[in-house]
């Protein structure tokens, strides 16, 4: 998978942009915010824009690394080929969609 770098307070993405990837953030952190509320926090092992890829419509919340960051870019057609060939890849997410959810940061 690629690896994209990020400096602290750098955009990942912004609210509407065209969802092309979803990330796995290998190092550092990313705050997800929808306008000026914080939503979450994400960290190491962690994955963010996976809802806007799997709808492939636009974002709708913002990502900003907090500190110094890697993260691991998947595209859909990556995201698709990594679901078909292990399963446990879609559960994990699933398992991440709902914990947002649950806590209310979804």
């Amino acid at each position: 998978m690629p690896l994209r770098q990020f400096a602290a307070n750098s955009p990942v993405f912004c609210r509407n942009d065209a969802s092309a990837a979803m990330y796995i953030v290998c190092s550092g952190t990313v705050e997800i915010t929808d306008g000026a509320t914080r939503q979450f926090q994400i960290g190491p092992g962690e994955i963010f824009g996976e809802l806007a890829l799997m709808e492939e419509s636009h974002r709708q919340e913002s990502a900003t690394a907090c500190t110094a960051t890697e993260v691991a870019v998947v595209d859909r057609a990556m995201f698709l080929k990594l679901i078909a060939t292990e399963p446990e890849l879609a559960l994990q997410i699933m398992q991440a969609i709902a914990e947002r959810v649950r806590d209310g940061s979804a």
